[in-house]
């Protein structure tokens, strides 16, 4: 790879001189100090992160540059350094990169890569990476190394080799068949020092196929693949013998989508990821090397909300084991004025129960869709919204959002039953002169079978900003609980955090603010993290030019 890299960078520099050089700059600064609590226990929290992306366009090239000063970073490790780097060419449909990148193949269900930094989720590959397009081929081919760190312990760091490639032909305008292939070896940490100090190594190999079809206002798409993994690990021997086994899954997602020229449309959307379904023994191990892999992130199949008390605990996925359905319907009752509606469920495949000290399995009664049953772990929501725009900029928008979600432990006979009706209104209004006023309010009536004290309690979200674009915003964010102080990991009923933001110059905008934030599960992509709850101070610098 350094040499693919040190290549490009030679004709880089050696274009013709009279290319003319172009550049882009920015950095992100963040400062943070304050408490978090964790387990009902307060400790101290500082980060410090510096994020400075420099890109320099020359012709056909554009070589770029990351360099990053986590020390310490809200979330992982320290950092100081390089931390991506890439050189890219690009001519006439081809384009060639070697260094750090990201890429989807098909709808990611062999190989999805993308970065979060507001999780800590990284799954770039550092090597080579060849994309062709035109009107009736794409193609692309990526290799490179993954060293995916753990989200819980970052001590703890998986390391693949990765080769892959994908295509679509086009052979006609209505058609669209695809494929891709992922090859991979991962080399996985000791799981214990009983292990003799050798983690488990997995040869992945994943086919995938795609077809789409546009026809008569219609979309259509269909992907299949099946995950192929050899497992060599530690034997339970006393001499730590390695043994080998395979593991089989595959995963299907397709979806229908139509939209007319009366202003209303469909979208339908379908799941069934069993790339690794196991039993609950097996389970509780989530770092298992059978598992769907860390770059495999098809669709979650179910809406990723905006507002704040909806995007807090939201459900989960299992792309190991999951299946599902959603669909979302939209209708302009006039050219201000649309409804949107939106359901979506989902369950695991399979449930297990104990027959005379031997587990039993329960199968679906209908294996096509997903179960309401408890004992597969339900999840369904239904969501409406109704989005009215009585100005070009002013709007406002009401929802009404039902949610409930039981993951059921086989092994003690328990459902977490977390439900939830969240009645939620934003309002943005322009001023005039460039002022604009947003307001939000989010009602909730929770329920939460795990909690001792109150597990019925309402959540009340209020926010208000002011702001004059693009100079300044003023902004206020408060909760309001009922919740037992005992049973809320902050120890608090009432939050409440206020933010600054000012453009100092064309360049440069800062951010401060301090308060108290509640914290709770966020997600992207399916991709989920445990945030403490905080109190303390914010501070944020961006500089681009």
């Amino acid at each position: 790879m350094r040499r693919g890299l040190l290549l490009l960078v030679v004709l880089g520099w050696t274009a013709p001189t009279y290319a003319q050089i172009n550049y882009s700059f920015n950095n992100y600064l963040r400062y943070g100090k304050g408490t978090k609590n964790r387990g009902g226990v307060a400790y101290n929290a500082e980060y410090l992160e510096n994020m400075a992306n420099a890109r320099l366009f020359m012709d056909k090239f554009t070589m770029g540059v990351r360099f990053l000063y986590d020390a310490p970073h809200e979330y992982g490790p320290h950092f100081l350094g390089i931390q991506k780097r890439y050189v890219e060419f690009e001519d006439a449909g081809l384009q060639l990169r070697a260094g750090t990148y990201w890429t989807l193949f098909g709808k990611g269900l062999a190989m999805n890569l993308f970065e979060n930094r507001g999780i800590y989720f990284d799954t770039g590959l550092d090597g080579l990476r060849a994309t062709y397009r035109s009107d009736m081929l794409d193609v692309i081919l990526a290799a490179g190394n993954l060293a995916y760190r753990d989200m819980i312990d970052t001590s703890r760091i998986e390391n693949y080799i990765v080769r892959g490639g994908t295509f679509a032909v086009r052979p006609l305008e209505e058609i669209e068949i695809g494929g891709s292939f992922v090859d991979a070896d991962g080399a996985f940490p000791p799981a214990s020092f009983s292990s003799g100090g050798v983690g488990p190594k997995v040869k992945a190999e994943i086919p995938e196929i795609n077809l789409a079809l546009h026809a008569f206002g219609f979309d259509l798409f269909a992907s299949y693949a099946r995950k192929k993994a050899t497992i060599q690990e530690t034997g339970s021997g006393p001499d730590y013998d390695m043994v080998t086994r395979t593991s089989y899954g595959e995963g299907i997602y397709g979806s229908l989508a139509f939209a007319s020229e009366d202003g209303w449309g469909f979208t339908f959307e379908y799941k069934d990821y069993r790339f690794d379904v196991v039993d609950p023994f097996t389970r509780v191990n989530i770092n298992r090397p059978t598992r769907a892999l860390p770059f495999q992130n098809p669709p979650i199949v179910f809406k990723e909300h905006a507002f704040t008390l909806l995007s807090r605990d939201p459900h989960q996925i299992d792309f190991s084991d999951e299946i599902g359905m959603q669909i979302e319907v939209f209708y302009a009752l006039t050219s201000q004025i649309v409804l949107n509606f939106n359901a979506s469920a989902a369950s695991r495949h399979k449930s297990y129960e104990m027959v005379n000290g031997n587990l039993r399995t329960i199968e679906r009664d209908n294996k096509l869709l997903p179960s309401l049953s408890k004992e597969f772990s339900p999840f369904y929501e239904v969501y409406g919204e109704l989005e009215w725009y009585f100005t070009d900029v002013s709007f406002l928008r009401a929802a009404f959002n039902r949610r409930f979600d039981a993951p059921y432990e086989e092994l003690g006979g328990m459902t977490h039953e977390k439900s939830s009706t969240t009645l939620p209104v934003k309002i943005e209004y322009e001023l005039g002169d460039g002022y604009f006023l947003e307001g939000e309010v989010e009602t909730q009536f929770f329920h939460d079978s795990f909690l001792v004290h109150t597990p019925d309690y309402t959540n009340l979200f209020l926010m208000v900003v002011l702001s004059r674009s693009p100079d300044w915003s003023v902004a206020l964010r408060t909760e309001f609980s009922s919740i037992d102080e005992r049973d809320e990991p902050s120890g608090r009923s009432f939050w409440a955090f206020g933010e600054v933001t000012y453009r100092l110059t064309s360049t440069h905008t800062i951010s401060i603010g301090c308060g108290t934030e509640r914290g709770g599960v966020i997600c992207s992509s399916g991709i989920c993290r445990q945030v403490d709850p905080f109190s303390g101070v914010r501070f944020s610098v961006l500089t681009q030019w």
